[in-house]
């Protein structure tokens, strides 16, 4: 079971007018009340990973960008396990900045990683250097 994530209200606008639905509809997509919906893109929420990543995948055919910021946004959930694909570009990027190979600094990615997950940190702090 995943927690919460912060979603900004610009993201649920943007993704139920992509999506052409209706405020039932994605009320129905979240299993919360239209009300909630108004009231999430008036002032952003924190919402289920769970919901977030079911509107990735209604995503994902209409607009993979917006997809792809939806699951950025759900990595902010600590339970949620970073793809190989993120760590593989992470290794890439601290192999450029380090002027080294991708194999001499992937033993530190993989470290890290281990570290956050044991301290509870998201992929996202992680990435972005706040996983302490």
């Amino acid at each position: 079971m995943h927690g919460v994530v912060s979603v900004p209200a610009r993201f649920l606008i943007e993704a139920e007018w992509t999506l052409k639905m209706s405020h039932k509809e994605l009320a129905e997509l979240f299993e919360v009340s239209r009300r909630s919906i108004i009231r999430y893109q008036k002032r952003g929420a924190h919402v289920l990973t769970e919901s977030l990543l079911k509107l990735a995948v209604a995503l994902d055919a209409v607009s993979p960008e917006l997809a792809a910021e939806c699951r950025t946004l759900a990595c902010q959930d600590p339970g949620v396990q970073a793809s190989d694909e993120i760590v593989e570009g992470i290794v890439r990027a601290a192999a450029l900045a380090l002027g080294t190979s991708p194999e001499a600094v992937r033993p530190g990615v993989d470290a890290a990683f281990r570290a956050a997950r044991a301290k509870g940190v998201s992929v996202q702090a992680v990435v972005l250097g706040l996983g302490g």
